[in-house]
Formats: structure tokens, sequence, C-alpha cells
């Protein structure tokens, strides 16, 4: 099994705020915080109630689809092929 990388702390709350800001707006995004913040919130039974009607592969799916858009979002071609090369150089088969 391969090791999953963590985000800093710093870089998660920045890398957050951007992506919820982008999504909602900023007015929104400080709204969705403040939800969260106040309001007891589980986060599993959220998850388990939010993609109930999903079979496993539907959600593999709609993570992998949504990875790959966030991995490679404002990426040109040459950008995609040299971070391609440069894993294949650190993570030789």
């Amino acid at each position: 099994m391969l090791a999953e990388k963590t985000i800093p702390d710093t870089v998660l709350r920045k890398e957050g705020m951007r992506k919820l800001s982008e999504w909602f707006g900023l007015v929104d995004a400080e709204r969705f915080i403040t939800l969260i913040i106040r309001e007891p919130f589980d986060y599993t039974e959220w998850q388990r109630v939010l993609y109930a009607d999903l079979t496993a592969e539907e959600l593999f799916e709609k993570a992998n689809a949504t990875w790959q858009r966030d991995l490679f979002e404002g990426m040109s071609v040459e950008e995609i092929s040299n971070e391609a090369a440069e894993y294949c150089k650190t993570n030789p088969r």
C-alpha cells in the first residue's frame, strides 16, 4: 500500500479556502465555514447520507474524475507530460 502524502496545515487552509471561494464565492465560503464550526457535524455520517444512492463503482468514478480534474487543473499538455515523466523517474515499477 502506498503511503498517502499529507499536506501541511497552512497549505491545506489556503488551498481549501481558495477552492471554497471559487465554488461558493467569498461570502458564502465564509458562511460555510461558520456553519461547520457552529453546528455539531459528523463528517462520516454526512458522507454516508450524501452518497447513499451511489454504487461503489459510481462513487469510485466520481472520486477519480474529481481527483484527475483537480490534479491537472490549469496545466498545459506540456506541463502534464513533464509531471508524468517526473513521476515515472521517482516511481519506477
